[in-house]
């Protein structure tokens, strides 16, 4: 059931929201497996950034950074620690939903992001690295969602992105293993999709899934 939910969250990505700012599936190099000094390092040698969580996250989007940490350890071999507090120095990851998160209403009134395209919009994101975000806070990337699902999207996009498919588990396909991770300084949205209701139906076809 668990595998089930990923997969079908992330199967409704897939349903024309792209953008030319998006990483869409072909991201053009946004993200590399060697050290670069020009990328944002995610993982290096054994190491992943740790990952904020809100002190009250939602429970659907607590659930797909849960799913995130297991991603980077099928691709690294380590899962990032989740942290509830700022740390006293470093870099991180963050995940939030505009309004309710926070740490994404800190970041929105110090004006170190933009959320403007995001207001009012259903199930859009932006993925963005920021310089300084948080006292002590070296540098993050930034996940930003307009709304809980958009959030969510944010999240499993960046699975896919170190590569993890959606397809690992259903259809077996193979997570290669890197030792770091590194990530193109930018800003990636996402568009509203084209249809407001979407959904798979697995146990809808007979006799396919009859007894499984």
């Amino acid at each position: 059931m668990k595998n089930l939910l990923k997969f079908t969250v992330i199967m409704l990505l897939w349903t024309g929201i792209c953008t030319t700012k998006s990483w869409c599936r072909d991201h053009n190099n946004t993200v590399s497996f060697t050290k670069n000094d020009t990328m944002f390092l995610l993982a290096s040698n054994g190491k992943t950034l740790p990952i904020l969580v809100d002190v009250n996250p939602d429970k659907g989007i607590e659930r797909a950074i849960n799913d995130l940490r297991n991603d980077f350890e099928l691709v690294t071999q380590t899962k990032p620690e989740l942290i509830r507090q700022l740390p006293a120095s470093g870099n991180l990851i963050f995940a939030g939903e505009i309004g309710k998160s926070h740490f994404i209403d800190v970041l929105v009134q110090s004006k170190k992001i933009d959320v403007t395209s995001l207001r009012g919009k259903r199930e859009r994101y932006m993925i963005q690295t920021v310089l300084n975000p948080f006292d002590g806070v070296d540098e993050a990337l930034i996940i930003v969602g307009s709304d809980k699902r958009g959030t969510i999207y944010g999240i499993y996009e960046l699975s896919e992105q170190i590569g993890v498919s959606p397809w690992y588990w259903w259809a077996d396909v193979p997570v290669k293993k890197y030792e770091n991770i590194s990530i193109k300084r930018g800003t990636y949205e996402n568009q509203e999709p084209a249809v407001t209701y979407r959904g798979i139906f697995i146990n809808d076809e007979a006799p396919a899934y009859q007894g499984w």
